[in-house]
């Protein structure tokens, strides 16, 4: 029988991966409150959520606070798009 692994948000080993973070203050930015920013609380980082992303209507319907506390996640800020 394999084990299977799996390597993503929101567990902390996709985080540490790609640079340093120890000692560094890091604002983690996405659009899932289960994945993006419940990764981020766990690790204890700043998060910022995009409101126009998966749960666009959810919160359009119910409001972030209701939606953040459904989802069991913390968002430190919020915008609607994120634009480079």
């Amino acid at each position: 029988m394999e084990k299977v692994v799996y390597f993503g948000k929101p567990y902390p080993e996709v985080y540490n991966q790609s640079i340093d973070n120890k000692n560094k203050k890091i604002l983690s930015i996405g659009d899932n409150l289960n994945t993006d920013i419940k990764g981020a609380n766990l690790l204890n980082y700043d998060s910022l959520l995009i409101s126009n992303g998966v749960h666009k209507n959810e919160i359009k319907d119910n409001g972030i606070e209701k939606v953040s506390k459904q989802y069991e996640s913390i968002v430190n800020f919020m915008q609607s798009d994120l634009k480079w």
